[in-house]
């Protein structure tokens, strides 16, 4: 059995051969307040986007004990 993660790299390699996935991608915040991140991720793999918004979330969380961290424009 698999997991989400590795389920997906075939079809992460894929996407980048093909073009269709940005290898380096250039995320941007595009919205931050108290309780809430919106990263941009440049259509790249969604795992790494993913630890990067986590990442941004732990300066949001001086705030409050609740963070809202959308994520999107992302492969994977």
């Amino acid at each position: 059995m698999t997991t989400h993660g590795l389920r997906h790299v075939p079809l992460v390699l894929e996407g980048l051969a093909a073009g269709r996935m940005t290898p380096r991608p250039n995320r941007k915040l595009l919205h931050e307040d108290e309780a809430t991140l919106i990263l941009a991720g440049d259509n790249g793999p969604g795992a790494l986007g993913c630890m990067d918004a986590l990442e941004l979330s732990a300066f949001i969380r001086k705030y409050d004990d609740v963070s809202w961290l959308p994520f999107r424009a992302h492969s994977g």
